[in-house]
């Protein structure tokens, strides 16, 4: 298949993938009947990839799967040909599909999402018309490397293992004989064997794979290639000669102007201590310097960035373009800070250099070296200085003396936090009636300004009234208050008042009570997190992707029924705790004064869950569940009217 041996995973995504007829489960839609790859290295580490594919067409599902073939060109490295595409029926009978007329060239969509432009990277996708159940595509691409990424070296990953049953695949890479190779299998399936072959002042290794069992994806999995069969090699001996490859390529363009280094004097000035300095600089590039993608660098598009000094001129770049920008006005603050390259989203295998980064932060260092603090100035709304969503990545830093492969540290759950405290009271019209404040920490804060910045002061209010509204059947909102999402000095901050209806059954001298907290989703993150648990067993671990926690404190007064009640009984308090969560509620009563008091407390502490203990988090909304619908009890003296 084409396109492994690029800087990012598109080639994961990619539905050019073939298959053929053997045993394979009645679940499969397509088959990989057989399929021939040759990578032969050139000068400067330059190569040629001859690629061979038969596709075979199971039913009407695959149909849908195959129709169109997407191939990946990026001018700026490479050139590329479909040399031939046909389709071979049960009979077969051949008919040669018309490229020119059937094809097209599109933008890649994880550049428009991203919003990148760049000319010479594409997406061509071909249909192939006439396709039924039974069929086999097949074609032949030749793509040549004329520019390596990284000079003199060649690697790849080869994800073998894939969402349909593979009958045969060889793969064959010939080097130089004096270029050593690293190369690894893990995750082994099915049948594999491999030969080293001595040619003329060449080696040529050799990889073949047959009756690979397909995988079953499932929703909310950790990266597929993470528990795939897969070939990873690399003539790159080490990740600190990745490190210091980059560190060369960046370290040029790190020159600051004049004006750079005025507006790092104004932007620090008056402050006191070095994390002062460092978010006062962060916060000017994340915010003043817009994210906005034109790619033009000449020697390494993707991974280049441009001049600081055009970047700060222009007031926009990606992400290489203002993590390098920052660096550099770090560097005027007086701080030893490092370009870092990201696989934002993904783990990189250690054991063989493969560097498929996809991302580009800064980071400040202490004297030996080490991360002190890591930034991603990229998003505009973030108060965070790292945001969630580059945590549990690898990440390498451009040292002049090589860095190492590390894993951007998960963060704190109660640094993703958000705490509700409501003041209410029961009118003797049986509705409550308080106050609500909340303050976000953390991711909790980015999510909200993220939403409520795109919108108008109106919308923002909609927003947080139908937020609230939402969770609660009876629950209106009266009025809203909340601090403006571009102050970044403090947390965002909220204040709500309400009104509750229908949380009060009267049955003979009997009250039952739903308190406003006791709902089975308090925060912002909690339905969207741990509703990613929807399966009833799982294969694979399942991806959260962050970590948080809700804290929800209400005082209750009942005052207006003190004088009426006989007896209060309260829920038992809970408490459940384990590595995945913490999660408690506990009911209190000051007789005295007729007041209750509610404490619920969550905590997700762990990023993914394995198979084996999905069954705690499944128990846990079961849980939830049954715990919103349960009320407080309180006896009267008298029935109530």
């Amino acid at each position: 298949m084409k396109n492994r041996i690029i800087f990012v995973f598109f080639f994961l995504f990619c539905p050019i993938i073939p298959f053929s007829h053997a045993s394979y489960p009645s679940s499969a839609h397509l088959l990989l009947k057989k399929e021939i790859e040759r990578i032969t290295y050139l000068k400067g580490g330059a190569y040629i990839d001859e690629d061979e594919v038969y596709l075979t067409v199971l039913d009407e599902k695959g149909k849908q799967d195959a129709k169109i073939q997407s191939f990946y060109i990026n001018r700026h490295y490479s050139e590329f040909k479909i040399q031939l595409l046909e389709v071979i029926s049960p009979d077969g009978k051949r008919y040669k599909v018309n490229i020119e007329k059937n094809s097209r060239l599109e933008e890649p969509a994880s550049d428009v999402e991203m919003n990148i432009y760049d000319p010479n990277v594409k997406v061509l996708k071909v249909f192939i018309p006439r396709l039924k159940a039974g069929d086999t595509i097949h074609y032949k691409t030749w793509e040549k490397m004329f520019k390596p990424i990284i000079p003199d070296q060649i690697y790849g990953m080869i994800v073998i293992q894939r969402k349909f049953p593979v009958k045969s695949y060889n793969f064959e890479l010939i080097l130089p004989e004096k270029k050593k190779l690293y190369y690894l299998i893990k995750k082994k399936a099915g049948i594999v064997f491999f030969k080293e072959v001595s040619l003329d002042k060449k080696k040529k290794y050799i990889w073949e794979f047959k009756d690979i069992p397909m995988l079953f994806p499932e929703p909310n999995m950790i990266p597929y290639y993470r528990v795939s069969m897969r070939l990873l090699f690399s003539t790159i001996p080490s990740w600190e000669d990745v490190s210091r490859w980059y560190y060369n390529l960046v370290e040029p363009k790190l020159r600051p102007s004049k004006e750079i280094i005025k507006k790092v004097k104004e932007l620090i000035k008056g402050k006191k201590t070095d994390l002062e300095k460092i978010k006062a600089i962060f916060y000017f590039v994340s915010k003043k310097i817009r994210y906005l993608g034109i790619i033009a660098e000449s020697k390494r598009p993707g991974f280049e960035p441009h001049d600081v000094s055009l970047t700060f001129k222009r007031r926009y770049g990606v992400c290489r373009d203002k993590a390098a920008l920052l660096v550099c006005m770090l560097r005027i603050a007086g701080f030893h800070a490092a370009p870092v390259l990201l696989s934002m989203g993904n783990k990189l295998d250690k054991e063989i250099v493969v560097p498929y980064f996809n991302h580009a932060i800064a980071a400040v260092l202490d004297k030996e070296g080490n991360p002190i603090y890591f930034l991603d100035p990229t998003s505009e709304t973030s108060k965070q200085l790292l945001p969630d969503y580059d945590r549990d990545c690898s990440y390498l830093i451009a040292y002049k003396k090589g860095g190492y492969l590390g894993t951007t540290p998960i963060n704190l759950p109660e640094k993703n936090l958000i705490q509700i405290k409501i003041k209410d009271s029961l009118g003797k019209d049986g509705i409550i009636r308080g106050e609500i404040y909340g303050k976000c920490l953390g991711f909790v804060d980015t999510v909200f300004r993220s939403i409520l910045l795109n919108k108008s002061y109106y919308e923002q209010k909609r927003f947080l009234i139908r937020f609230f509204e939402g969770k609660r059947p009876g629950l209106r909102i009266k009025d809203v208050k909340f601090s403006n999402p571009m102050d970044m000095k403090t947390p965002f901050c909220f204040f709500l008042k309400f009104e509750l209806r229908n949380a009060v059954i009267s049955k003979k001298n009997s009250l039952f009570i739903w308190p406003l907290s006791c709902i089975k989703y308090p925060g912002i993150l909690d339905k969207w997190i741990l509703g990613k648990a929807n399966l009833i067993k799982r294969r694979y671990p399942l991806r959260f992707g962050y970590v948080f926690s809700d804290i929800w404190e209400e005082k209750l007064d009942l005052s207006a029924l003190k004088k009426g009640i006989e007896e209060m009984r309260l829920p038992v308090s809970l408490n459940r705790e384990n590595d995945i969560f913490l999660d408690y509620t506990y009911f209190s009563l000051l007789p005295e004064e007729g007041i209750i008091k509610i404490k619920r407390y969550f905590s997700l502490r762990k990023l993914e869950v394995s198979p084996e203990k999905y069954l705690f988090v499944t128990r846990l909304q079961h849980d939830k569940r049954y715990e919103s619908l349960f009320p407080l009890l309180i006896r009267l003296k008298s029935k109530v009217r």
